[in-house]
C-alpha cells in the first residue's frame, strides 16, 4: 500500500533544497506518487503556509501524506512531528502550521533522527531533508506513526491565523492572511462568518489603513468590477478578499500579509 505525498514548503525552485528531498523520499520509497502543492510560500511566512494548507486540505487525498516545511526555528527545540488525522498524515515543524485542524488532530508521533536515516548525521539548518522527507517518504511507502517517531503529548502550536475582532466603532478588524502572485489579498473572514439577510449576505464595506480609498459593496466576480477598480469578494476558499481588476490590490493599497482593515456590515 502507498499513500500519495505532497510537498509544501518556501523553499522555491532555485536551489537544491526541494530536488534533495525528493531524492531522499525516492530513496526510501521509490515509485510512491510525489506532488508539488507549493514551494512559493514567502520565506518563513508562517501564516500563509498555515492558509495555503487549510484552504487545500478540502481537495487532498483521504489518505495523502502532507510534508509541510516551512521552519523559521528549525535546529532550535521546536518539536518535529507527524500528525495522523483521519486517515491523512501531516509532517513538520511544530510550529503553527498544522494548528487549523485542531479539532480533527489524532494521534501525534515526535519524529526519531535513529528511526530515520539510521548512521547519518542530523543537520541543524536542513531538517526537510534529514527529518520530514525521510518521515513522509515511510508513512507514504504504507507505514505507520510507530516506525517514525514516538507518542507526543499535545497541545501542538496554534495556529499563525488570527481570528477577527470587533472595535469600539463596531466595525470589524481583519488581517490580511495571504497575497497571491496576482496581488489579492484575503482576510480572516469567511462567508459564513458575515450575518445573512433574506436577499442574501449584508452589503459591505472595508475601510483600508488608506482612509481615502475605501471599497463598498460584495461581488461575486472580478468582472463585476471595471478595469483598474477594486473589488471585495468571496475567494474560492471562501475567504473574504480584495482584489484589483487587472491590477494589484496589494500594490494599490499597501497591502502585506499581517495588515490590518476594517470591515463594516451595512452601510455606515
Amino acid at each position: 500500500m502507498t499513500r500519495p505525498l505532497f510537498l509544501l514548503t518556501d523553499f522555491g525552485l532555485s536551489d537544491i533544497y526541494v530536488g534533495v528531498m525528493k531524492a531522499v523520499i525516492w530513496r526510501l520509497a521509490p515509485g510512491v506518487p510525489l506532488f508539488d502543492l507549493t514551494h512559493g510560500i514567502p520565506p518563513q511566512d508562517l501564516m500563509t503556509a498555515a492558509v495555503a494548507l487549510e484552504d487545500a486540505w478540502p481537495y487532498l487525498p483521504m489518505d495523502a501524506v502532507i510534508c509541510a516545511v516551512v521552519d523559521p526555528g528549525v535546529g532550535t527545540a521546536r518539536r518535529a512531528i507527524a500528525v495522523e488525522v483521519g486517515g491523512r498524515f501531516l509532517v513538520g515543524p511544530d510550529n503553527g502550521l498544522f494548528g487549523p485542524f485542531p479539532a480533527q488532530l489524532g494521534a501525534t508521533a515526535e519524529l526519531d533522527p535513529n528511526r530515520l536515516l539510521p548512521g547519518l548525521r542530523l543537520s541543524a539548518t536542513f531538517h526537510g531533508r534529514d527529518l520530514f522527507a525521510p518521515a513522509s517518504a515511510i508513512l507514504a511507502r504504507g507505514g505507520g506513526l510507530a516506525e517514525i517517531g514516538h507518542d507526543a503529548p499535545r497541545p501542538w502550536q496554534p495556529s499563525p491565523i488570527p481570528t477577527s475582532e470587533t472595535d469600539d466603532e463596531g466595525a470589524v478588524v481583519l488581517t490580511v492572511v495571504s497575497r497571491d502572485r496576482f496581488g489579492n489579498c484575503a482576510f480572516n473572514l469567511r462567508r459564513s462568518d458575515l450575518p445573512e439577510e433574506p436577499s442574501g449576505p449584508r452589503a459591505a464595506e472595508v475601510r483600508l489603513d488608506l482612509p481615502e480609498a475605501p471599497v463598498r459593496g460584495l461581488a461575486e466576480t472580478f468582472a463585476d468590477a471595471a478595469p483598474g477598480d477594486p473589488v471585495l469578494y468571496f475567494n474560492s476558499a471562501g475567504r473574504l478578499e480584495l482584489a484589483v481588476r487587472n491590477g494589484s490590490a496589494a500594490e494599490r493599497f499597501g497591502l502585506a500579509v499581517g495588515d490590518r482593515a476594517r470591515l463594516f456590515l451595512g452601510n455606515p
